[in-house]
């Protein structure tokens, strides 16, 4: 299960959009960075922990991509909603273009997010 929540993140913000670049994006990452923090208070297993320890980590590279790729308004306003993480990825994910899609793809895949890289407590 926290395989497929971890994959669903590093896709969250993963479909249509404009490429015109909307502003600031430093609160992109926060629905991630909220999931983070839950699982790093409430989570009960080495799953949970590890996302605990990833989250920071995927919220960075949201953030930077949104930057380098130049996220429209609507996007940067979707991917940063405070919602359920379920929520937020649906929204962030129907706001973006294929080329934003595989350019968050690539640099979150280049981060060490799911194996053994991330050292559990």
């Amino acid at each position: 299960m926290w395989k497929a929540i971890i994959l669903a993140t590093l896709l969250a913000c993963s479909k249509r959009g404009s490429t015109t670049g909307g502003g600031d994006c430093s609160h992109v990452g926060d629905p991630t960075l909220a999931e983070a923090k839950k699982q790093e208070t409430e989570g009960k297993d080495q799953l949970a922990r590890k996302f605990a320890k990833m989250g920071p980590v995927m919220a960075a590279t949201i953030v930077k991509n949104c930057q380098d790729n130049k996220w429209s308004a609507k996007t940067i306003e979707a991917c940063s909603k405070e919602l359920p993480l379920q929520s937020a990825m649906t929204a962030c994910d129907a706001s973006m273009t294929a080329d934003q899609i595989a350019a968050l793809r690539t640099a979150l895949s280049a981060q060490p997010l799911t194996g053994s890289d991330v050292p559990l407590p």
